[in-house]
């Protein structure tokens, strides 16, 4: 009888350490911003990741709700991309599988098309076993207008980088004549690379990074731009 009560104390302590795992996300907050159209670019999409894992004991099936999409006008569509697929725009809801200990990248997605303003979105990614196992991420983007806007790229620090893949270093070519600070965030947030852009250098070097995705920050001290990097 002893030895039945170790067994079944053992098997409720698995449980209980198992049930107390929950699930990871980088942020709990996301913002977007850039132009509805780059000009040549055709940049209709405002977009930007987040890390989701999940820490239990075990292998689980996840679903992630698009609870709130409060977009400012009709030209504005909105999706989804889990860790598996990208969704289109009707697609508020879907289920995936997560092994114990894996991540994935989620990017929330905004197309503008040819309007601005002030887009909101919210995500609750849930254990489908165990809804209290639950991280919500509000994502806001804001979009302005590349063709008639005083924050029209043609006259403000927008940013390309070149080559996007790379393979070994990055150029961060810059559209004007400001100086700035670039960051290059890998996609938990943390800052890798932290330096000054001037017109006579311009160059990243992110041979010393691994493969991944990150995401570049450009400030000039009035408007920041994000973009995405690719480092095969």
């Amino acid at each position: 009888m002893k030895k039945t009560l170790i067994i079944l104390s053992i098997i409720l302590s698995s449980i209980s350490f198992a049930s107390a795992q929950e699930v990871y996300s980088s942020t709990d907050t996301v913002r977007i911003q850039g132009p509805n159209k780059a000009n040549d670019d055709d940049f209709a999409d405002l977009e930007h990741g987040f890390v989701f894992k999940n820490i239990n004991a075990i292998t689980h099936s996840f679903r992630w709700v698009r609870t709130v999409n409060n977009l400012p006008s009709a030209e504005w569509e909105s999706a989804v991309c889990d860790i598996n697929l990208c969704y289109p725009s009707a697609v508020d809801s879907a289920d995936f599988e997560m092994e114990t200990g894996d991540s994935g990248i989620f990017y929330p997605h905004f197309y503008p098309g040819k309007g601005v303003g002030n887009a909101e979105m919210v995500i609750e990614i849930f254990n489908i076993d165990n809804r209290n196992q639950k991280v919500t991420v509000h994502v806001f983007a804001t979009a302005w207008d590349a063709y008639n806007s005083v924050l029209s790229l043609s006259n403000n620090s927008n940013f390309k980088l070149y080559p996007n893949p790379t393979n070994n270093h990055t150029i961060v070519r810059i559209e004007g004549s400001q100086d700035g600070i670039c960051s290059l965030k890998n996609m938990e947030g943390k800052t890798l690379i932290l330096q000054n852009i001037t017109q006579s250098d311009r160059e990243i070097n992110t041979q010393a990074l691994p493969q991944g995705v990150y995401i570049v920050e450009w400030n000039d001290g009035k408007y920041i731009r994000t973009q995405k990097l690719i480092i095969n």
